[in-house]
């Protein structure tokens, strides 16, 4: 019988990869992102409570408090070990960020992409159903991203995984 992990390390990169055409070598800005998507609605200084957990940069700093939140993450998972209930141990380049965080819910996703008109676009299926093109910006900035441009740049393979939640947000 397989051991099931009740903690898990979820990594989260600095940088976009370098091989991305619209986004490479930008900063994620996904450290500040998520501690947003914790705190956006408590009436508190965001600031201080990044401090108190994380170590900042000038930079990062003064971006704390107007960047958008990510509240979610896709990640593949052949070996079915993310499910509601597990805790997140949130690391970016090998620190540890925030306070322990809980999955909320699971969802199954596939990205398909293609070009169209010299960029890359897609289709996105999540529960089997297909989100709707106009949907697609509001996914890619829950994510993390700027645009649904930038995030198809980022899947520009293609994905199938599962959207990881640590809020209460369903599609």
């Amino acid at each position: 019988m397989r051991k099931i992990h009740k903690r898990m390390k979820l990594s989260f990169h600095k940088t976009f990869p370098d091989n991305l055409e619209l986004i490479g070598g930008l900063p994620t800005n996904f450290k500040l992102k998520i501690w947003r998507s914790m705190f956006y609605d408590v009436k508190m200084n965001l600031k201080e409570m990044c401090l108190k957990f994380s170590k900042l940069s000038e930079q990062e700093k003064d971006l704390v408090d107007v960047v958008n939140p990510k509240i979610h993450t896709f990640r593949k998972d052949p070996e079915n070990v993310w499910f509601a209930g597990k805790t997140i141990e949130a690391v970016c380049e090998g620190e540890y960020f925030l306070p322990a965080i809980k999955v909320t819910r699971t969802q199954k996703v596939k990205i398909e992409t293609y070009q169209w008109e010299g960029k890359t676009t897609g289709v996105i299926t999540i529960d089997g159903k297909i989100i709707k093109k106009s949907l697609h910006d509001f996914i890619a900035l829950n994510d993390g991203f700027d645009s649904a441009d930038a995030f198809f740049n980022y899947f520009h393979e293609g994905f199938t995984g599962k959207l990881i939640h640590w809020t209460d947000l369903k599609y």
